[in-house]
């Protein structure tokens, strides 16, 4: 079906991704490349509920992330890159209900957009990813039974959801935030 070409489309390019970071390591355009691919075939096979195979393909965007990131720290889409790799295996893990281990990655996730925002206040991408970010913890804080940690988290991303609201109050994804904050 439709599913399976696009899987195997997905794996062909993230072949000839690696394979163009293989020729030219230090090219940042084929690590972005390597970092859409797997992403794409990431989020197909969490689509189908293959949460092993998908834990697999964000474990390693994750270790190729941070080893882009250790070379070029000040670079801010590979600090994005990074986060989006935890916040994937994040979700990967709750849904094998490795709540521990998911915790882990929103801390680590939430982390990177701090320090985003440290550079740079201003930053929206930064700060709506970490109101889902610090959401989607105080959720995963609330299966564990950890209540007051689960109301901090939900109550900083509902902050933060705000502020980006009142910056731009028609705009219904911030809204969405917001109300899934509450």
């Amino acid at each position: 079906g439709i599913v399976d070409k696009a899987e195997s489309a997905f794996e062909r390019y993230k072949r000839l991704a690696e394979q163009l970071v293989g020729i030219e390591p230090d090219n940042e355009e084929w690590q972005a490349e390597v970092g859409y691919a797997n992403s794409n075939l990431g989020t197909l096979l969490y689509d189908q509920d293959r949460w092993i195979e998908a834990g697999e393909i964000f474990s390693r965007e994750l270790e190729v992330a941070q080893r882009s990131l250790l070379v070029g720290a000040d670079n801010a889409a590979e600090v994005l890159r990074t986060a989006q790799a935890h916040a994937w295996l994040a979700d990967v893990r709750l849904k094998q209900g490795q709540f521990a281990a998911s915790a882990q990655n929103r801390v680590a996730e939430i982390a990177l957009y701090e320090a985003m925002l440290a550079n740079n206040q201003e930053n929206s991408e930064a700060k709506e990813s970490l109101a889902v970010a610090k959401r989607a913890l105080g959720t995963n804080l609330h299966q564990q039974g950890r209540t007051s940690e689960a109301l901090e988290y939900s109550t900083d991303a509902l902050n933060l959801a705000l502020q980006l609201v009142a910056r731009d109050p028609g705009n219904a994804n911030l809204t969405e935030r917001a109300a899934q904050a509450y």
